[in-house]
């Protein structure tokens, strides 16, 4: 199918909703929780002549005060990321989230989600728990900061995308 590239995608699994709202978090910043289903995203996309969509999972994110949780949570929203992308091929593509603010856990999550799940870049939301992703609390234990040149955000496209060039 020709169309368009839509890497604006939220999804909102019931597990990502349980986990907010074991958080206190009792709905979306406008509403209560929307429900959402691949059957009905993959609906919309053939309505506005949407090729392939590349998933994510919105705010507030994944850091709730608990690492292993975080941690955790991480895994399982890229595993279904890989999931969708895998029960429809070409349709879905996936942003990774990863564990911050643990940046060695983040790195080694990304390693795993870009080389195994074979996901299509990760999702960096600007603050996690009121840090900036900018800030010199975001370092790795050895007190480096990865570079563009290290840190592959986008690294592969669902198919080929004619007129796009990805670069840091």
């Amino acid at each position: 199918m020709a169309g368009r590239i839509d890497v604006h995608h939220h999804v909102l699994p019931e597990f990502y909703i349980e986990a907010q709202r074991g958080a206190g978090i009792t709905g979306s910043a406008y509403r209560g929780f929307p429900e959402w289903s691949a059957e009905h995203s993959l609906s919309v996309m053939e309505t506005e002549e949407i090729a392939t969509s590349v998933l994510s999972f919105t705010s507030p994110g994944i850091w709730f005060g608990d690492i292993d949780q975080t941690k955790a949570l991480a895994r399982q929203c890229n595993e279904f990321l890989a999931g969708l992308a895998e029960d429809h091929p070409g349709r879905f593509g996936g942003f990774a989230f990863l564990p911050l603010p643990d940046l060695d856990a983040a790195l080694s999550e990304m390693a795993h989600a870009l080389d195994d799940l074979k996901l299509d870049g990760i999702t960096l939301l600007t603050s996690i728990s009121a840090i900036r992703i900018s800030s010199r609390y975001t370092r790795s234990s050895t007190g480096e900061r990865p570079s563009c040149s290290s840190t592959r955000v986008i690294r592969r496209a669902p198919r080929p995308m004619a007129g796009i060039s990805r670069a840091c």
